[in-house]
């Protein structure tokens, strides 16, 4: 049995990894919420931020000023405990849902004939089960929720836009999309250099391997030879 790599776009790349992500739902909606808290936050304590010197500037407004600082240390308080759930969350999934890729990945490569086995590098092999484990999960951080978050956090800012100046909101609405076709433009050429440092890599690993594999043959025949 070979093993083939096969192409995936987002939707059947997302569907292959639901089958090991469904069992750690809930942890990946606590992560996804806690991002989405963390976004919130990130526009909120500037926002914040801004009406205090507002008050105390220019409207010499001290016991509001005072009220403003007191949710302002509320919300640094809420953001630091909040990075340290979304972290926690993290290093649990990227041990636990990437521990279940790599162990099929190896349960399969086990299977394999051993032509491929042949061909392979050590390097490649490793890589394979290695990296591969760790970009499954980054595709699920950064594919899923990050985008996800992404358009939510544009949609509330031409909402506010609107609010102020309808024609700001107007621009923003026509821009975004623009925006967007520059990233996927500019994202398929970093896939593809991504690509290219996944091949470097794992050739360097091979090498590795092979150097390693071979200080090691020649330590034993000289510890067998002294014998």
């Amino acid at each position: 049995m070979s093993m083939e790599q096969q192409k995936m776009n987002y939707v059947t790349a997302f569907g292959f990894l639901w089958r090991y992500a469904s069992k750690y739902k809930r942890n990946f909606i606590r992560f996804y919420l806690g991002f989405l808290f963390d976004t919130i936050l990130q526009i909120a304590i500037p926002i914040v931020s801004g009406i205090m010197v507002d008050e105390i500037v220019y409207f010499q407004n001290v016991p509001t000023f005072l009220r403003l600082g007191l949710v302002y240390l509320v919300m640094l308080v809420f953001s630091c405990t909040l990075y340290f759930f979304i972290y926690a969350q993290h290093h649990y999934l990227i041990n636990i849902f990437t521990m279940e890729i790599k162990r099929d990945l190896f349960a399969q490569m086990q299977k394999s004939d051993a032509q491929f086995l042949t061909d392979a590098s050590s390097g490649d092999l490793v890589h394979m089960i290695y990296q591969y484990g760790t970009e499954c999960m980054y595709f699920m951080v950064r594919n899923v929720s990050h985008q996800l978050n992404n358009l939510l956090l544009i949609a509330a800012i031409v909402v506010y836009l609107f609010v102020i100046d309808w024609r700001m909101g107007l621009f923003l609405a026509f821009a975004a999309p623009v925006s967007v076709a520059v990233s996927m433009r500019f994202g398929k050429k970093v896939r593809r250099l991504g690509e290219q440092e996944r091949e470097y890599y794992s050739g360097y690993m091979g090498w590795v391997f092979e150097r390693l594999s071979g200080l090691r043959d020649l330590r034993m025949l000289g510890g067998t030879g002294a014998d």
